[in-house]
């Protein structure tokens, strides 16, 4: 006779526990909107010169390119969950560290530079992970509206985060931006740490029996096979290394000379963050028959964007022009 008392199997997760994995991005999102903000204003206040927070942002998208392809092999051979609450966690910490080296006065490049490295690093493994594990928490039935709605959560963050990021910035200091980031991560991480307990072994969650670098020349041959996708991703890697690099750093520059420096800068991205809710919604409500090619258009709108900061045009203007400019993003 078998005394043995056998654990009871894990099964799926209802559908419901997609709207916690919801919440945890909601909360790291917020925050994420604000650390732009509180890293470009304290870099600006410490240095005189906002060419150090262009070189952190092009360090942090050359980590985030080398590494990416690392994450989606990452997210095929273990647990998507626990690869984001790791991640989680760590950006946790990276951008503790950059809140204290801020608020010590002192912004070494070099220091600062190693830590937005490592946070590309944590964003690039971080992605393919949270993409991949939607579908296996989300019914097929249910998916596209699904990725509406996390869609319509990131732009409701660039409404919401650059408001509190402007009058933190303004009343406390950039780095208490930097750190309600870090705590934002923190609280994410915990989030996913529970909605990985409760989840248990995703369906479809398994290890590929090839190995990690064969799995990398099949995902290049992958790409490669489909003709529309080159175009799509050099077009994209072109607009955020000109048109977004050029944005985040010339935009905190004209806000200090020109405006109200943080408040003002924070009220443009929410210009920006409101359009991209509009789109949002209206992404919910109509079936696009090729919404890569109307995203691909939407782009475009990236030029009269960069000529309202380059004039500099009325802030009034310059907001309104946001507003249509995260629409089409």
């Amino acid at each position: 006779m078998n005394l043995t008392r056998s654990r009871p199997a894990r099964t799926a997760p209802p559908s419901e526990s997609v709207w916690l994995l919801l919440g945890a991005r909601f909360i790291s999102d917020i925050g994420s909107r604000m650390s732009p903000i509180g890293l470009a204003f304290g870099v600006l206040a410490a240095t005189g010169s906002i060419n150090g927070f262009g070189l952190l942002l092009v360090g942090r998208g050359i980590a985030i390119l080398v590494t990416v392809l690392f994450g989606g092999v990452l997210s095929d051979r273990f647990p998507r969950l626990r690869i984001m609450w790791m991640t989680d966690l760590c950006r946790s910490a990276i951008q503790g560290c950059t809140a204290l080296v801020l608020l010590a006065g002192v912004a070494d490049l070099r220091l600062l530079m190693c830590l937005q490295i490592l946070f590309g690093i944590g964003e690039a493994l971080y992605g393919p992970a949270s993409t991949g594990v939607v579908p296996q928490l989300t019914p097929a039935d249910r998916l596209r509206r699904m990725n509406s709605l996390f869609s319509l959560s990131r732009s409701t963050s660039r409404v919401g985060g650059p408001v509190v990021a402007g009058l933190i910035v303004a009343t406390a200091g950039p780095a208490v931006a930097v750190g309600v980031d870090s705590l934002s991560f923190l609280l994410s991480g915990v989030c996913t740490i529970v909605l990985a307990a409760w989840a248990g072994v995703l369906p479809g969650a398994g290890k590929p029996r090839e190995a990690m670098v064969t799995q990398l020349v099949l995902g290049w041959h992958s790409f490669r096979a489909l003709p529309w996708l080159p175009p799509v991703v050099i077009l994209s890697g072109l607009y955020h290394a000109v048109g977004y690099t050029a944005f985040f750093v010339l935009g905190p520059l004209v806000a200090a000379r020109d405006f109200s420096g943080a408040a003002s800068w924070s009220l443009v991205l929410s210009a920006s963050g409101a359009g991209a809710v509009l789109g949002g919604v209206l992404a919910l409500r109509n079936v696009f028959r090729r919404p890569l090619r109307a995203g691909v258009r939407g782009l475009l709108l990236c030029v009269p964007q960069l000529v309202c900061l380059a004039l500099p045009a009325p802030l009034v203007v310059t907001e309104t022009g946001f507003v249509h400019l995260g629409d089409a993003a």
